[in-house]
């Protein structure tokens, strides 16, 4: 089990929510640690993009991969829950 503190951002005007990591075990890892969601409009509704930024301590920290896995895996869970309704 990992932790992650982070502030949390609503930029309405873009609509986009961004979540900065404070404290936590990615932050062991990486300097800076940013998830950015934004909803862009679309033909039928809406497209959500999702961006990960970070930095490294150094170069041999590795890409955060298994973030980025966790990341599409919830965002898979919520699509499959909203296309039931």
């Amino acid at each position: 089990m990992e932790t992650f503190k982070e502030q949390v951002e609503a930029d309405e005007e873009n609509k986009k929510i961004i979540l900065t990591g404070l404290e936590g075990h990615a932050l062991e890892l990486y300097k800076s640690y940013k998830i950015i969601c934004q909803v862009i409009p679309w033909t039928e509704g809406g497209l959500v993009k999702f961006t990960l930024e970070y930095e490294k301590h150094n170069e041999t920290t590795p890409a955060p991969t298994k973030y980025l896995n966790f990341l599409i895996h919830l965002i898979k869970d919520v699509d499959a829950h909203l296309l039931k309704q």
